[in-house]
């Protein structure tokens, strides 16, 4: 979806401040022009000690990983140590970390062993997140704030005329994998927060009656797509991801 996001965006010169309230893995983050001011935001702990970790241990955490093959021992290796913290140091758990998202099956923490049958798709992948992680991957993070709090009261504590959201959060309506438990609720009140504020948002989420509703009342402009979502390794399931912002994004869309 990064290549579909990017050309959304509103021009770089619109905002000063650009912020991820739930950044996860950061796609956009990474892939985007610096802005000025960065705040990126994640409730989740292991997270948070990732990009920490890759801020001020890049050498050993890099070690770390380009030593580490597509393997189904690596990836039990790490599910033990994020189950058993207290045991090891925040880098090795900033590696058990990147093992896990980048080698389970949808990417999710403590999710099956990702492998192919008839490709190699699998390890190629994996040699390319290997390769991406480097100098650059650990600069950029440099000037970022780094937060972990409530997604809302980042959301608030930097809305200005100048700021610019980009919010991808848990999806309610699906399996939330590593995010498990985020609620119809807690969406609803993250809709009524971006209806509230001064700067511009683009939000991430799939299609839903109280989405539907909230881009109505605000007049909001959205563009849907349709993703086919692997649910096991032999069947897919088609879903409506819809992007939602409170500036004009219909015209941009590819």
């Amino acid at each position: 979806m990064v290549s579909t996001i990017l050309p959304l965006l509103p021009p770089q010169e619109s905002y000063d401040l650009y912020c991820e309230p739930a950044v996860g893995g950061g796609a956009v983050f990474h892939a985007k022009e610096p802005s000025p001011v960065e705040v990126i935001n994640d409730l989740d702990g292991r997270v948070v000690n990732f990009y920490r970790m890759v801020k001020s241990q890049y050498d050993l955490l890099d070690k770390l990983i380009k030593q580490t093959p597509h393997s189904r021992h690596a990836h039990k290796e790490a599910e033990h140590v994020l189950k058993n913290q207290d045991l090891y140091s925040n880098v090795k758990i900033a590696w058990a970390f990147w093992v896990q998202t980048n080698m389970s099956f949808a990417s999710c923490i403590f999710g099956g062993f990702a492998y192919a049958r008839k490709k190699n798709s699998c390890e190629k992948k994996m040699f390319n997140k290997r390769q991406a992680f480097d100098k650059n991957y650990a600069s950029r993070l440099e000037l970022v704030q780094i937060e972990q709090e409530d997604m809302l009261k980042v959301i608030r504590s930097r809305d200005s005329e100048r700021s610019f959201f980009y919010v991808d959060p848990p999806y309610f309506n699906s399996e939330c994998g590593h995010y498990k438990g985020y609620t119809k609720e807690q969406f609803v009140n993250l809709l009524t927060t971006l209806a509230g504020i001064k700067g511009k948002f683009l939000l991430s989420s799939y299609a839903s009656d109280v989405l539907q509703e909230h881009t109505d009342i605000n007049g909001w402009d959205n563009i849907k797509k349709i993703m086919p979502i692997a649910v096991s390794h032999k069947v897919k399931r088609d879903k409506v991801e819809v992007l939602t912002a409170n500036y004009p994004i219909s015209n941009l869309a590819a």
